[in-house]
């Protein structure tokens, strides 16, 4: 009889070979395997079965089309997952360090500020639930980022964009006869201001796996950590890849390269060129390397779509995981997601109403995430 001790409670099991138990038989090996793997993804098994319906939908679009789920997309998440989530695990930690230092020196006095530092890394960084958390959260991304950005750059192979016409005229609708940038450019067209919306805008990305290792040191809530995980895999794919599909438009800066009048957006596409020369406005590189790689290569490798905002969708997720977190981090980030929403118009990117819609979707998913995590997940 072999006796495995799991945590506080006793587990025995019989393993014989003859007479005797053998502690290194293949059964038991490979029993104490399958044990370990459950206990590394059990905490978050119901993001991994999101994740999987979200998958056989990827899977199902690949069979369809004949196109390789991983395809073109390898080199990119190698650089976005390596290299991105390197940096900012860095900077976080440093971050971090720096924040938890300033602290022991002005407010616990310890006789030596950079032991206990030491020790504060031993127990809240590199401790194994922390590494096991840490090593969760990258493999959700990695599935997340890999199943979004096939299914994205499906969008023109099954629906070719359809809807630029109507989403700008339903813009001009809504702001009384005018184009939404047009309302936007006594506030925001100065090229200093563009510049720094600019900047902003870019701030996206990194603010985005900024929030995924946030959720690393959310051990104490890992209720609201799950939730976020949910909303996410849900935005991205109920957003950014179903109504995407459904909804197929390019944007106003390609609104003249799909083949429509360039009236409508032609002013703004001018007035941020202008604004190049002055300061680097880096959304019309992007743009330019985006339609590039789109129009050499239209039916394999494609990120251009703009209903709805995945910008603005995410940031409002930012926004709503920071005020249950803090009331002056909440502002901080209802703030960053005014920004991007008015960024979004302003640089070309997208119509008034793909944040409208990212708005209307959010606020439900990000609510329903909460509730399947509150019935599903024992507290």
């Amino acid at each position: 009889m072999l006796c495995l001790v799991s945590g506080s409670k006793d587990m025995s099991y019989n393993f014989q070979i003859g007479d005797q138990s053998d502690t290194s038989s293949l059964p038991h090996i490979f029993f104490q395997m399958m044990k370990s793997l459950t206990s590394f993804f059990a905490p978050y098994k119901f993001v991994y079965m999101v994740l999987g319906v979200v998958w056989v939908f990827a899977f199902s679009v690949s069979f369809y089309t004949g196109k390789n789920i991983v395809g073109g997309l390898q080199d990119l998440l190698q650089f976005v997952l390596s290299g991105m989530m390197m940096i900012m695990m860095v900077l976080l930690l440093g971050f971090c360090c720096v924040y938890k230092f300033i602290q022991m020196v002005r407010f616990e006095h310890p006789e030596s500020p950079l032991k206990e530092l030491g020790l504060w890394l031993k127990r809240n960084v590199f401790a194994p639930p922390v590494i096991k958390d840490t090593l969760n959260i990258v493999l959700i991304l990695y599935l997340l980022s890999t199943s979004f950005g096939f299914l994205k750059s499906m969008i023109p192979v099954l629906v070719p964009f359809s809807w630029d016409q109507a989403f700008m005229e339903l813009d001009r609708f809504l702001f009384f006869g005018h184009h939404p940038w047009e309302v936007l450019q006594p506030l925001l067209g100065y090229p200093i201001v563009t510049f720094l919306v600019n900047v902003a805008y870019n701030l996206w990305m990194a603010s985005l796996f900024a929030f995924f290792l946030l959720l690393i040191f959310l051990a104490k809530n890992h209720q609201l950590r799950l939730q976020y995980l949910v909303a996410n895999v849900l935005v991205w794919f109920v957003g950014g890849n179903l109504l995407a599909i459904i909804l197929s438009s390019a944007g106003p800066c390609y609104f003249e390269n799909i083949g429509l009048s360039s009236e409508p957006y032609s002013g703004l596409m001018a007035y941020l060129t202008g604004v190049n020369e002055i300061y680097p406005i880096w959304a019309l590189q992007t743009q330019d390397l985006l339609w590039q790689s789109y129009s050499q290569q239209p039916n394999s490798f494609n990120l251009i779509s703009a209903m709805p905002s995945m910008h603005v969708a995410t940031s409002v997720l930012f926004a709503l995981l920071a005020w249950r977190l803090n009331v002056w981090f909440g502002w901080v980030m209802t703030g960053f997601c005014v920004l991007i929403c008015l960024g979004s118009i302003h640089l070309g990117w997208h119509y008034a109403v793909d944040g409208v819609l990212s708005l209307l979707i959010t606020f439900p998913l990000w609510s329903f995430s909460g509730y399947l995590v509150k019935n599903n997940i024992p507290h």
